[in-house]
């Protein structure tokens, strides 16, 4: 059986059609995860909202799309929660608690808003919702309270924000009576040079996570003779927020698989190089054909060089090895051209397709059960969040 406090998320904005970077990605990891933990795979439309708030989108039928290709993807939705932003109600009040909590600076030094803001300077979407786009990712994954958040290492800023906000929400709130008083009694018992010290490095450790310093603040307990047993376990404790949490600070689980899109660069909805899980021959023959190849390879009689071809990082996804192997020989002696490597990746790709809707497609072509999935699905997500809704506002004396 599957821990709950052993939960997973993976947040997914709904930019456009799921194409097979999501597969060989995200979704992947997730069909072979989500029989390990309890998994959670948010649509994060809201987010998508501050990024792009003046496109008109059929938010429905995309997510529904989205919804539908992740089933085809092996998501089993009886083992993996899937569920959208904007209907877990709950998620907006959380996101109201845990920004009274957090710096600007926090949100203005997040890597990702910065370059953002470079990118869209010309225009006029440099908005609130833009800068607070880290805190409402930050709400999602400390909402369902995840252990573990499966995400593309670009995102790891956006992680140490929430690991962050989680610890500083439980050094402000997760006290039981009367300890921060006897902590502050026994640090004065250090002296002034050496309690000066431990303060610093608590801070260091609980609101900027530096490892190092809580290194530095343990071997300084340990090394102060004149303080008791007790005084030093009770600043060890403090110093490592060992009262109540509320929050849980989520680690990344790094996703290590980046797809080549149709032009050489990595495959993204935004740059129009995508290929998706439902190409049909003709349309899939038109973007094969015109990827670029090794770009020495000028005549059919030249070798070539696989490591230098995009089409040749598609074949390592699509191929089997023993394949890939008469492939590459080929390439390298020139026996082989790109017109014709190019359509055996096709077929690869056109068989993986036809695989995928015949075990999965009966369920996906069923709109009424897509809707009552997505409907179930947000319930089951309302009740974890309003969980630990509950607890936060207990921990803020919201208990009216």
């Amino acid at each position: 059986m599957i821990n709950d406090s052993n939960r997973l998320i993976y947040v997914m904005r709904p930019d456009g059609e799921l194409n097979i970077s999501h597969y060989f990605g995200a979704l992947q990891e997730l069909r072979e995860l989500q029989y390990q933990y309890q998994s959670i795979l948010f649509i994060a439309d809201v987010q998508q909202l501050t990024t792009n708030p003046i496109a008109k989108i059929d938010y429905q039928e995309r997510i529904e799309n989205i919804v539908r290709d992740c089933i085809l993807c092996g998501i089993d939705p009886s083992q993996t929660i899937i569920c959208i932003e904007s209907q877990i109600a709950e998620l907006a009040e959380i996101h109201q608690l845990i920004s009274a909590i957090t710096p600007l600076g926090w949100l203005e030094r997040v890597q990702n808003y910065k370059e953002v803001i470079d990118e869209i300077d010309h225009t006029e979407l440099s908005t609130f919702g833009l800068l607070g786009l880290p805190l409402l990712y930050s709400a999602a994954v400390l909402g369902f309270n995840a252990m573990q958040v499966l995400e593309d290492n670009e995102y790891i800023a956006y992680i140490e924000l929430s690991r962050e906000i989680a610890r500083r929400f439980n050094h402000l709130y997760g006290r039981e009576s009367g300890f921060e008083e006897k902590a502050y009694q026994s640090i004065n018992k250090l002296g002034e040079k050496k309690s000066d010290l431990y303060l610093k490095l608590l801070t260091k450790f609980q609101q900027d996570g530096d490892e190092e310093a809580e290194e530095q603040a343990k071997f300084l307990l340990e090394d102060a003779h004149n303080l008791a047993f007790g005084d030093k376990n009770r600043l060890i404790a403090f110093l490592e927020n060992k009262s109540r949490v509320y929050l849980n600070e989520p680690k990344l689980l790094p996703l290590e698989t980046k797809v080549v899109g149709t032009d050489g660069e990595y495959m993204n909805n935004t740059l129009d190089n995508i290929i998706t899980l439902h190409e049909t021959k003709e349309s899939l023959n038109g973007k094969i054909r015109l990827m670029p190849s090794d770009p020495a390879r000028v005549r059919l009689t030249d070798p070539g060089n696989p490591k230098l071809c995009p089409v040749w990082q598609l074949h390592k996804l699509y191929t089997s090895e023993q394949k890939q192997n008469q492939l590459k020989q080929s390439c390298t002696s020139a026996t082989i051209g790109c017109s014709d490597c190019k359509q055996i990746l096709e077929q690869n790709i056109l068989n993986l397709q036809h695989t995928l809707h015949d075990k999965y497609g009966e369920i996906c072509n069923d709109n009424i059960s897509i809707k009552k999935i997505i409907a179930d699905n947000c319930e089951s997500a309302s009740k974890i969040v309003c969980d630990t809704l509950e607890s936060l506002k207990e921990a803020v004396c919201f208990t009216y």
